[in-house]
């Protein structure tokens, strides 16, 4: 810098270095910085989103309309409504287990962990708030079964819940809000909190993780097939079992012990079917013919011996 204040062609060229390298540095740290918060990938976990591109097609399908369960869709202000019968299915649950709330929330919060890890996404939740939440939800699912299904068989509670016409009314629709796949809690919060019921002295001979898988079973399929699940393949899964939607698979999965399974496994082969091209169909004896009215390669107009397409007019000579 010369006596005037201005900057020489060597100061200017090292205050241009030292400039290149604290913007090196920003981001070099910028970088680490991204690195420390990128979430850990976790092997255990098995609960995801729905991918965006199947939700263009109809969000509706994958989309609770009535209750949310787990915390994909925790908190949105369309599925408040069923907060209050949560707090019902609650304090129901709690009168069942005779436990304070102070207790059951101790419990869920060495549950949270784990199942925190069950969800392939970090969830934006406390502590607190996530051992609530899968409390409330697990309790709310368990007092729906014991409606539908058992019918008070783990004991009667001096006030019912939710009413009995309401529910019936909304029977379905809560069922198929159950099984989506973004609206689960982790099986083994489910079977933790069963477990803790007292067990119906009519089925004291049976394992509690088999006789809670039935009744869920049940809970979901009883209403549209008559169908007994296979007790071997329950006691063989029971460890396995990851939410509802997985029991449900479990339950549509064909039985390995039938012959008719060994069968089917022992002669599948993977077969790849490659339409014929037109040189073959022509050459096979099929008279192709442009069609009169061609709007789209979609449309396919079927006569006696052949089909119109919007390009082609197909004839079978037989």
């Amino acid at each position: 810098m010369d006596k005037k204040g201005k900057v020489g062609g060597d100061d200017e060229e090292m205050i241009i270095m030292e400039n290149n390298k604290r913007e090196r540095d920003n981001v070099v740290i910028s970088i680490e910085q991204m690195l420390m918060e990128l979430p850990l990938i976790n092997p255990q976990s098995f609960m995801y989103k729905v991918p965006k591109l199947h939700l263009k097609v109809n969000e509706t399908v994958y989309t609770p309309q009535l209750i949310s369960i787990g915390p994909f869709h925790h908190g949105q202000p369309q599925l408040m409504a069923a907060q209050q019968y949560k707090l019902r299915a609650l304090k129901t649950y709690l009168s069942r287990v005779n436990m304070r709330d102070e207790e059951a929330m101790s419990l869920a919060k060495s549950w949270e962990e784990k199942a925190r890890s069950c969800y392939g996404r970090p969830i934006h939740m406390n502590k607190h708030d996530f051992a609530k939440m899968i409390l409330l939800d697990g309790c709310f699912i368990l007092e729906f079964m014991n409606s539908i299904i058992l019918h008070s068989c783990f004991g009667e509670v001096d006030e019912d819940w939710i009413d009995y016409l309401l529910l019936s009314g909304l029977m379905f629709d809560l069922k198929r809000d159950l099984t989506m796949l973004e609206n689960q809690l982790p099986f083994f919060v489910l079977q933790q909190l069963f477990d803790l019921l007292p067990f119906p002295q009519n089925n004291n001979e049976k394992d509690p993780t088999i006789y809670f898988m039935e009744c869920m079973e049940k809970l979901f399929t009883a209403t549209t097939v008559q169908y007994e699940f296979p007790s071997s393949l329950i006691s063989s899964s029971k460890h396995n079992v990851k939410h509802l939607v997985d029991l449900l698979r479990l339950f549509y999965e064909p039985s390995p012990e039938t012959e008719e399974y060994k069968k089917f496994i022992g002669t599948q082969e993977i077969k790849f079917i490659h339409p014929p091209t037109i040189t073959e169909l022509c050459e096979a004896g099929v008279n192709i013919q442009r069609a009169e009215e061609a709007n789209s390669f979609n449309g396919l107009y079927f006569q006696k011996w052949g089909f119109e397409n919007s390009t082609f007019h197909n004839s079978l000579q037989l």
